[in-house]
């Protein structure tokens, strides 16, 4: 059963969409093509067909504002993650400021300081052992 005036939400790619009018597109059920529908959707259709138009615009303004109402809570729920997001943030900005000003930038100035005032040599790494040193140096 197709069914009309659907949101397509597949791949946007020609072999995608290409498919999607193959399959989806053409006659479909409906008010004026009932023989395509099956017996729920026939049903149906006949049920709101036989409404006065008062009451079909009545049930079709309750579900347009569900749907409203669904979006504006949706809304809400990103309004509280982005002010999280922002709370997170400045924390995460505090934590890198403070690690800045408790040595960071002063080491990074003193590394290149030596970088461009020393000459260079080799660098002996945290935790060597002098008698690695040595067979270095024997090398």
């Amino acid at each position: 059963m197709r069914s009309r005036n659907q949101d397509y939400k597949g791949a946007r790619d020609y072999e995608a969409l290409n498919n999607f009018t193959k399959v989806n597109l053409g006659p479909s059920c409906g008010p004026e093509r009932l023989e395509l529908c099956d017996e729920m959707r026939r049903k149906q259709i006949e049920e709101l067909l036989a409404l006065p138009m008062s009451e079909l615009k009545y049930k079709i303004k309750r579900k347009e504002d569900q749907i409203a109402a669904a979006e504006k809570e949706l809304k809400g729920f990103i309004a509280k993650l982005e002010k999280k997001y922002d709370e997170a943030v400045q924390v995460q900005e505090k934590k890198q400021k403070a690690i800045k000003q408790g040595g960071l930038n002063i080491m990074k100035a003193v590394q290149a300081y030596n970088r461009r005032a020393k000459p260079k040599k080799p660098e002996r790494s945290r935790g060597t052992s002098s008698a690695h040193s040595r067979d270095e140096a024997e090398l």
